[in-house]
């Protein structure tokens, strides 16, 4: 086949899925892996095609030992988000003492890229290399039948048995992190609401419905659009209920944003109420301002 018709091929592959892995990647960056799987997941579902569609088994063991590398690199993207996060609060630190002068425009935004590309350069090298010694692997333990063209298209029952152990301990590793990632909002989310129900003493609000809380994302939110990216440890709460003001039903919403490194510190809040729950569910997310840094409530409100 000719070189670049099958670049060509490639790219057309490449692109459409890249763009239907897009809402993995969102998924997988809100909730499980961090900013820096943004990128790391298309490109784990491009190379899992090629390694699919090869019909050259050298190429299709190089693409198999990307695939592989990239999947792991999955799982350092949290690390890296929390180093890189952690790099910035120090140079905020040093800026405030005077040390050095570095504006907040500069390291928020250096932060923002390097969460995303240092995941996608490190799959990129790392995976290369893998795929290098893959074939180097294979090298050893091919014959001259499997090199003939009759073998093209076939996937000997050596790389079914690899792949298929390489697939399961991926999904392992995802489904086990998974289940940490939700227990661990589970246990947050209860904490909170808990602490939020006992804030109130009835003498001015009186809770007279269902409590409902509920943890925002942090890239895209419904009817509003793109948003800032939060740092890993914050959690964000929209909490609404039924109370009762002044003798008057009322619908509340709170939003708070919480440390969640320092058992869900407040630091942002807002509050907004309206006459029915179809008026307060038309409201967006109520703009936070900043607040002294506590962890009481009173009737809802950081005390």
């Amino acid at each position: 086949m000719n070189k670049y018709l099958r670049i060509l091929i490639g790219i057309s592959l490449a692109v459409p899925t890249a763009l239907a892995s897009l809402y993995l990647s969102r998924l997988s960056m809100d909730s499980l892996f961090g900013l820096g799987s943004f990128l790391v997941v298309p490109v784990i579902a491009v190379a899992l095609v090629f390694t699919l569609v090869s019909c050259d088994p050298s190429r299709r063991i190089w693409w198999f030992g990307f695939t592989v590398v990239a999947g792991l690199w999955l799982h350092l993207c949290p690390l890296i988000e929390s180093g890189v996060h952690g790099i910035a609060n120090h140079l905020q630190d040093l800026t405030q003492a005077g040390k050095i002068s570095l504006s907040q425009r500069i390291i928020e935004p250096s932060s923002l890229i390097l969460n995303v590309m240092l995941p996608l350069i490190g799959v990129i090298l790392t995976g290369m290399l893998a795929g290098y010694l893959a074939q180097r692997m294979r090298m050893r333990y091919v014959t001259s039948a499997e090199e003939s063209n009759s073998y093209r298209w076939q996937i000997s029952m050596r790389e079914l048995f690899v792949g298929t152990c390489a697939l399961c301990i991926f999904i392992a590793m995802f489904m086990n992190r998974t289940r940490d990632w939700q227990t661990g909002e589970s246990q947050n989310q209860q904490q909170f609401l808990t602490k939020f129900e006992s804030s109130f003493n009835q003498d001015q609000f009186e809770l007279i419905g269902p409590i409902h809380i509920q943890e925002q994302q942090r890239s895209i939110i419904s009817k509003i659009g793109f948003r800032s990216f939060k740092p890993p440890g914050v959690n964000e709460y929209r909490v609404t209920a039924q109370i009762k003001k002044d003798g008057t039903p009322h619908w509340g919403v709170w939003a708070y944003t919480c440390n969640g490194a320092h058992n869900d510190m407040i630091y942002k809040f807002a509050y907004a109420e309206a006459a029915t729950e179809e008026e307060l569910a038309a409201l967006p997310s109520p703009p936070q301002v900043y607040i002294d840094a506590t962890w009481k409530l009173e009737d809802g409100v950081p005390k």
